[in-house]
């Protein structure tokens, strides 16, 4: 997994640019927030059906 930094020093009157960069670590960090969640959720109801089984 790499994690690309994002400079200060970008200049905002390239709006162009900063949406594309935006969109791009929006779309990153909410598909891996996703599985991380979906993984979270699978963990937890095999918990509970552990439980149930006890």
């Amino acid at each position: 997994m790499y994690i690309i930094p994002i400079s200060p020093n970008i200049p905002m009157s390239d709006s162009r640019e900063n949406t594309l960069t935006f969109s791009f670590f929006y779309h990153h960090y909410y598909h891996y927030y996703d599985g991380l969640i979906n993984t979270l959720i699978q963990l937890s109801s095999m918990l509970t059906a552990s439980y149930t089984l006890l």
